[in-house]
């Protein structure tokens, strides 16, 4: 009896709680998950998990495989994940190979889907329509500037296409796809969350890639236009938090 009790003094001045549910929590006393804890987790070990945000399932996807001129090169994820990396080669004639590479977020996403480009002052404002895939917008662009479109708040990158050309100008667009009811995407600043690119440079005849940290996942992407392709590729990275208990 003595070593109960003490177990379950144990228990309450550490803050768990066994709601009528079943559910656990720690840290909070309305846990609405299985397992819920109101503050950071230290791991020393893997997390493995059958699905959801930490499943495992990675697709990689590519556009057409050659640096073909005057056409759109276009890349889409399918269904349920969210794009945490893309890559472009970039050579003397144009930019090419477009790949794109997501995680399994299927509980976290909705399924609508909207396709957004650069706007004509250039800036991290995005004009959207639902049919952009696969066409131009004179004027809309720029050459040797960069070019930058994102997601709106509560939508990640699922899909991004570029025009072949001798200049990309307002040929950039990106698939948004919006986050399910009771998520929303967490940033600081537009253009200021984490922008990670490789090589940071405008490089021809070589890969550039842009990828987010561990966690969190594509909302923006921008690329230098010169009288060619030649980089750099960064993407803008966000991480997504619950909005609802």
């Amino acid at each position: 009896m003595k070593k109960f009790t003490l177990c379950l003094f144990s228990i309450l001045t550490i803050g768990i709680t066994v709601a009528q549910t079943g559910n656990v929590g720690i840290g909070t006393n309305t846990p609405t998950e299985k397992l819920q804890v109101a503050g950071n987790v230290l791991v020393d070990e893997n997390v493995i998990a059958t699905k959801g945000l930490i499943s495992g399932n990675i697709q990689r996807k590519y556009g057409p495989a050659t640096n073909a001129d005057n056409q759109f090169h276009t890349v889409e994820l399918d269904a349920n994940y969210g794009a945490t990396a893309i890559s472009v080669y970039s050579t003397g004639s144009f930019d090419g190979n477009i790949k794109i590479i997501g995680a399994d977020i299927s509980p976290l996403l909705s399924t609508t889907e909207t396709w957004y480009y650069t706007n004509v002052s250039n800036t991290w404002t995005s004009k959207t329509t639902t049919t952009v895939k696969g066409q131009t917008f004179s004027g809309d662009g720029c050459d040797n500037c960069s070019q930058r479109v994102y997601c709106p708040d509560g939508y990640i990158v699922t899909g991004w296409e570029a025009h072949a050309s001798g200049y990309l100008e307002d040929r950039l667009h990106i698939r948004c796809t919006k986050l399910a009811d009771g998520y929303t995407t967490v940033e600081t600043n537009e253009g200021v969350e984490s922008i990670l690119c490789f090589p940071n440079a405008d490089v021809d005849n070589i890969t550039h890639v842009g990828s987010c940290p561990a966690g969190t996942f594509i909302k923006g992407i921008s690329i230098y236009t010169g009288n060619y392709y030649a980089g750099p590729l960064q993407v803008t990275c966000t991480g997504i938090k619950k909005t609802t208990q």
